[in-house]
């Protein structure tokens, strides 16, 4: 029986970030996976002998969508591998599938052990789209903290549950706590709109 470590997508909470701090590492990290699969059926082994293990899943739910995950995989990777037996080409296709569906343009090729980017960058559609759901959760997060205070949101409303680590989350409403009236409320909202959509890419040129 054939282990695959995988600490991606070991909890709800660490898929949420990477897919909104960092979406072309998590599909970076999902190609990988596919190819060490790809390999595995390479080299023969029966693909229900695969089985992941998932050591940062904290709590039966997350380890059961991590594993549902995992095996949402393996079947995409063994119906692509039917079609051609190329663990390399596999992993492309899943890696651009997956920079496709969060608006990611990057071209890359495999070489030497690596996934190499040749270009990469977000379209404006996307790039906008994604920075609109992060500033609408600042925002939900802002008038949540108005209505039960700084404790009342960690406490009552675990920011893990809305995809925030809580070291992100403690981050965030330190500077919500210096928000006094709807002119520092609009300026605050602002600056976390063009950092986003310059982490993505864009600028007030382009997105203005």
């Amino acid at each position: 029986m054939k282990w695959i470590l995988a600490m991606l997508l070991a909890s709800t909470t660490s898929v949420a970030q990477a897919q909104e701090s960092d979406p072309v590492g998590y599909c970076k990290a999902t190609a990988y996976l596919a190819l060490d699969i790809g390999r595995q059926l390479s080299q023969g082994l029966d693909p229900t002998s695969i089985n992941f293990s998932f050591p940062n899943a904290q709590t039966p739910e997350e380890h059961q969508k991590a594993e549902d995950w995992g095996r949402s995989l393996l079947i995409r990777v063994v119906n692509e591998w039917a079609r051609n037996p190329a663990p390399e080409e596999i992993a492309d296709v899943l890696l651009q599938e997956c920079l496709t569906a969060y608006g990611v343009l990057q071209e890359s090729h495999y070489q030497d052990g690596k996934f190499i980017k040749t270009q990469s960058g977000y379209d404006k559609q996307s790039r906008r789209a994604v920075c609109y759901e992060q500033i609408t959760r600042f925002d939900k997060l802002l008038k949540l903290y108005h209505k039960i205070g700084y404790d009342g949101v960690l406490n009552t409303f675990p920011p893990e549950k809305e995809g925030f680590p809580r070291e992100y989350a403690i981050e965030i409403l330190d500077e919500i706590e210096t928000i006094d009236n709807k002119q520092q409320r609009d300026a605050w909202i602002e600056e976390k709109w063009w950092t986003c959509i310059e982490k993505f890419g864009g600028s007030r040129e382009t997105d203005g």
